[in-house]
Parts: C-alpha cells; structure tokens; sequence
C-alpha cells in the first residue's frame, strides 16, 4: 500500500512537470510568433526603405541631368526676374534625406539581425522542452501509470484472498466447534437403566 501511495505521488508530480512544460512551451511559441510578426514588418520597412533609396536615387540622377540645361531666369507670362533656385541646397537635401533612409535602415538590419538571434535561442529552448516533456510523458504512460495499475490490481486481489481466508478460518472454527459438540454428544455415557427385583423386597419366608 505505501508503494502504491509513494507512486501516486511520484505520478502527480510527473503530470505536474509535463504541465508546466507545456505552458513553457506555449510560451515559446508565443514568443516566435511575436518575432515572426516584427521580421515581417520589418521586411516590409525594409523594402519601403529601399523604394525610397531608388526614388531619391533617380531624383537625384534627374537633377545632375538638368546641370546642363540653361536655367530659366524671367518669367515666361510677366518677364520679371526669377529669384535664384540654387541646385545646391536640392541637392544637400537629397543627401540628408538619402543619408537619414540608409542609416534607418542599417539600424533595421540590425534590429532584424537581434531578433533572428532571439529567435533561435527561443526555439533551441522549445526542442528541449518538446524532448523533456516526450521523455516525461512517456514515462507516465509506459512506466507510471502501468505499474500503478498492476499494483491496484495485486492489492486488490490481496484484499480478495484476506477476505476468503477470514471466510475459510471462521468456516474451519466453526467446524471444530461443530465436530466438538459432535463428538461430545456421541461420547457422553448412558446411565443404567434401573431394574427392579421383587425378590430383594422379600425374604425366603
């Protein structure tokens, strides 16, 4: 009885840890699914980013094209003076605003690169719970609970054999009894039956 009492106990406790692993494991994958969703958006800032590279690229190609080109100076409805649009300050701009999309965009790299690492900290962390929560509830369904389960039976049938041979003892002690009053009927010893003999109440006269 305290074997089987010792591996209910051992069982509860296994059930316990493989429940614990699965909210571990819940967790995990929670957690990769938060990072799956940050690459993606960052993929997506990424690629924005890019675009907007490639279209400040082309302005920028644009405007050396038009170095060339006589700049207007009157206005072609009135004829009054322009006022003097320097290139120059376009152009500082476009290098700020290229310089300020690259830089972004390495410090997303970055970031990507963090969370890929994260990722597969995360997910060597989840094969091994995955591993010891297999390993445990094997035990539990091949080991534990099979051997609990024999045990409840090999009580059970002890329970039963007690059982009947209390019933086989109090049989047996009342069969002495009975054999004893028996033989104690048949062995008790008859008394004489009493005669009488006229001939003792009288003399020869």
């Amino acid at each position: 009885y305290n074997k089987i009492m010792k591996l209910q106990e051992e069982t509860a406790s296994a059930i316990n840890q493989s429940k614990a692993l699965m909210e571990q494991i819940y967790e995990c994958n929670g957690e990769l699914s938060k990072y799956s969703i940050i690459r993606k958006h960052f993929a997506t800032l990424k690629k924005q980013y890019g675009t907007d590279v490639h279209r400040l690229t082309f302005i920028s190609e644009g405007n050396s094209l038009l170095q060339d080109v006589a700049a207007i100076k009157n206005c072609p409805f009135c004829n009054s003076t322009l006022p003097d649009d320097s290139n120059e300050t376009f152009a500082d701009s476009l290098r700020i605003s290229t310089d300020h999309i690259i830089s972004h965009a390495k410090d997303l790299e970055t970031a990507d690169s963090d969370a890929v690492e994260k990722q597969l900290i995360i997910q060597d962390k989840l094969e091994k719970l995955e591993a010891e929560k297999k390993k445990i509830d094997f035990r539990i369904e091949n080991e534990l609970r099979p051997t609990l389960k024999k045990l409840q039976s090999d009580l059970n049938d002890y329970r039963l054999a007690v059982q009947i041979n209390a019933e086989i003892d109090m049989l047996e002690a009342e069969e002495k009894q009975l054999s004893s009053e028996i033989l104690d009927f048949e062995t008790v010893k008859e008394e004489p039956k009493k005669t009488y003999h006229i001939s003792d109440q009288y003399g020869k006269n």
